[in-house]
């Protein structure tokens, strides 16, 4: 066991630091993110690059209920996909185990979120799981010279069973595992998110990206930088967008999440882009440079 690990371990153990209000999510997935809105018919696989990281998503299969031949899954996307892959992460932090359990404790998830909890926003949430278990997805961070690359599925084992209504097709895991790699990995560079701040902007898949990479560049950020539209622009916006709608699109889901969650973020719409300043995390941590986040 490394030192972030035993340092969780610690944390986890004293219950001091842990509580119910922490999220967590991969620190690369604070600067590249999931479709925000449902890919084209026939997308199978999309590319993502923002600074020094890059994700590639490629969309799977599973069986189905009558043949048992595999079929296309489409790619998650939206604000409930983003929920759905911030829980997993959190709750495979929090266990320091690469297995989650879905069944009851998805829905008590949802609850606790303030995210509604009848048959048809739940089948929606589950959807967006269902397309996340047989996601693969490829993580790059460039360091120097050097390129760090996570290639595997995201979850490299998962248990399921079918809807009780047998004209229902859906296919829902009760447990999924994610790849030792990529839980590995999350170990050392997770983020850690208030799950109040998430609540108040979760209908958001914008909003919540936004937040995302706030919470994890603010504290980093030890001098003013000013980022540009262009670079914004290609950071946060669907292919496509054109930049008028994209600035009002990010200026209104900027402000619901300085007004309505990250209060703390100190950040300026300016001429020609947002200048942002070191700021107070959401939750307290501390990076190092070989080590990753230390919490508390």
């Amino acid at each position: 066991m490394d030192k972030v690990e035993l340092k969780i371990e610690r944390s986890l153990k004293s219950g001091e630091v842990f509580g119910r209000e922490m999220l967590f999510t991969h620190s690369y997935l604070t600067s590249v993110f999931l479709p925000l809105r449902k890919p084209a018919d026939g997308v199978r696989a999309i590319s993502r690059s923002s600074g020094r990281v890059s994700m590639e998503l490629v969309a799977g299969s599973l069986p189905d209920r009558e043949t048992g031949h595999f079929v296309p899954v489409p790619l998650p996307y939206g604000s409930k996909a983003r929920l759905v892959l911030i829980n997993l992460c959190s709750r495979a932090v929090k266990a320091q185990s690469p297995e989650v359990h879905l069944e009851a404790s998805f829905t008590a998830f949802a609850r606790e979120l303030g995210h509604s909890v009848d048959q048809r926003a739940m089948n929606r949430l589950k959807e967006q799981m269902r397309r996340m278990s047989v996601l693969t997805m490829r993580l790059a961070k460039k360091n120097g010279d050097s390129q760090d690359v996570f290639n595997a599925v995201l979850f490299e084992r998962f248990k399921a069973t079918y809807a009780k209504n047998p004209d229902q097709q859906l296919l829902f895991p009760d447990t999924v595992e994610f790849s030792s790699k990529f839980h590995q990995s999350l170990m050392k560079h997770a983020v850690p998110i208030s799950k109040d701040q998430l609540s108040a902007i979760q209908d958001s898949g914008l909003a919540i990206d936004i937040l995302l990479w706030l919470s994890a560049r603010l504290p980093r950020t030890l001098h003013p930088v000013k980022i540009s539209w262009s670079s914004l622009h290609w950071a946060f916006s669907e292919f496509g967008t054109d930049r008028k709608s994209f600035k009002r699109r990010f200026k209104h889901a900027l402000n619901r999440v300085l007004d309505e969650a990250y209060r703390e973020a100190n950040v300026e719409v300016v001429h020609g882009g947002i200048v942002i300043k070191n700021s107070k995390p959401p939750i307290p941590f501390k990076w190092r440079r070989t080590e990753g986040l230390i919490v508390g």
